[in-house]
Parts: C-alpha cells; structure tokens; sequence
C-alpha cells in the first residue's frame, strides 16, 4: 500500500488479492508472525507441512541523531502510507491528518525509495520539496529516470549534504541543522566515504521531514524460530532452493536479499514455490 498511486493504482491491488482468493488462497490480516503466532506454532500445532518467510525488510534506517523523535519526522514507509491513502483506509493510529500543504518538506535518501516520497509531498502540494543525499548524483543509488520525473515536477536536489540535528518547536520539527560534506577513499561498498567540510553547517527550514535511508530485516523471526540461521546483516541464509536451515521453513525476497524491488521478490516467491513442492513430495 505504499507503493504510489501515480506508479500503481490500488485497483489493481485489489483485483490480483480477489484473483488468488478465488484461487483458494486464505489472507489472515493484523497477524505478526514472531509476536501473535510462530513459526513453531504453524508448524506443530496447525499442521503446516512447509513455511515460506516473505516478511520482507520492513525496518527503516534511523539517522540517530537529536530531534529524529519529533512530531512530522516520519520513516518513509508511514509517509507514503499516509500519503497514498484515504484515512478510512489507514491504521487507526495514522488516521491523523498529515498536512504537507503549503510546508517545507525534506526528504533525506537518494534511493527509489525518497524519489516516491519526494514526489508524493508534490501531489500533496508541498510549498517546497528538498531532496538531500550525502554523497553525488554519480553515487546516487535508484533509476535516474525517477530523478529526472523528480526535477520536472518541482523537486530540489541538495547533494553533499546530511543534516546533524532536527530542532523543533511545541515539539514538532521545524528546521534541519545541516553540514556540507566531501568525498574521500571508497568504503566496503566501493563508494567513496563522505566526509563532513569544517565550518560548512547551516540551517533548512523543515516543516516536516522523511527518512528514506534504506530498510533492513526485522530480528524477530530469528529470536522466535529456533534453527533459523541470519547473516551479521540480518537476512535469513537459504540454500540454492531458498531451504533456510531450519527444515521445512523457506525464505525469499526482502528478508533474505535485503531491500529490494517487488519484482525481485516476485521472482524468489516464483522459484521457491517450485522448490517447496518438490520438498513436499518427497515426505
């Protein structure tokens, strides 16, 4: 549901959940696996001979810095919720109004992921939107196609650029104490580091602010299912048949590859299930 409503219609959603419910497919909504019910408990006591995790990484990256807990500092997976849906639609704890109108919004990402919500604070009619990365728009992760559909619509880009503190006032965000970096040696990924300018800080007024600084694994499938082995990054280990190392339990998509597009998630959903069935055959 966060997925925008300029790049799919939530028609189409509905549509494909009718298709598989006809198909026989039983959805059981407002369930944590990990919290309401475990992997052992569909196992053991349901009689499920086979589990497949698709739990995704639903985590948000936090900046950890002061003010990240102020009121309209949003993860960017609530913003594009909120922003893409009517409010009968949404949680009751996000039934609140979010007034992008007429507000400074800043957007802190360069993924895919901030190019949604740049361009969701435009259709929410934002008086300005900023979208602010660390590094360049040569290290700038996700499809330049989005970037350039963000340009056209309004969007600025403030690139060598992270804010160091959110300050508020009556305890919502109201400004993003900022700091100009430069590139220096490549890290582990390759990219060259961002490194902070002395004496370069400044101040952005922020009425609201969006972190779209990735997503990882939620630990809580690991801590409830006991077998079930992750990597230091959090993600569930498979096997060449996405056969996690607790039998009978399998895993795909986000959860195992990190954060990633659906169509990848799709594609693991797709070969996984060949590989359960071949797995139920032969108990």
């Amino acid at each position: 549901y966060g997925i925008p409503n300029f790049k799919m219609r939530k028609e189409i959603l509905q549509d494909k959940l009718e298709y598989l419910e006809r198909m026989g497919i039983e959805f059981v909504c407002n369930t944590v696996i990990g919290k309401d019910v475990t992997v052992d408990d569909l196992m053991r006591e349901r009689g499920f001979d086979a589990v497949f995790l698709g739990t995704g990484a639903p985590v948000g990256g936090e900046m950890k810095i002061e003010g990240e807990e102020l009121a309209n500092v949003y993860q960017a997976t609530e913003f594009l919720v909120r922003g893409n849906l009517e409010p009968e639609q949404l949680p009751e704890n996000m039934r609140e109004p979010m007034d992008c109108a007429d507000k400074d919004v800043l957007v802190v990402g360069g993924g895919d992921t901030s190019m949604d919500c740049v361009r969701t604070a435009i259709r929410l009619e934002a008086k300005s939107v900023t979208c602010m990365y660390r590094r360049t728009e040569a290290e700038q992760k996700g499809r330049e196609e989005e970037r350039k559909h963000a340009r056209e619509e309004g969007v600025e880009f403030m690139y060598l650029t992270i804010p160091t503190r959110f300050t508020g006032e009556n305890g919502r965000v109201a400004a993003a104490e900022c700091e100009r970096m430069r590139l220096g040696e490549p890290d582990e990924s390759g990219r060259r580091r961002p490194e902070p300018i002395p004496g370069s800080q400044f101040t952005l007024p922020a009425d609201i602010v969006v972190l779209a600084i990735g997503y990882s694994p939620d630990e809580l499938m690991e801590k409830t299912t006991p077998g079930l082995r992750t990597t230091p990054w959090k993600t569930v280990r498979v096997d060449e048949d996405y056969a996690t190392t607790r039998p009978g339990v399998f895993a795909g998509g986000d959860n195992v590859n990190g954060a990633d597009l659906v169509v990848t998630a799709m594609a693991d959903g797709r070969r996984a299930s060949e590989a359960i069935h071949r797995y139920l055959e032969s108990l």
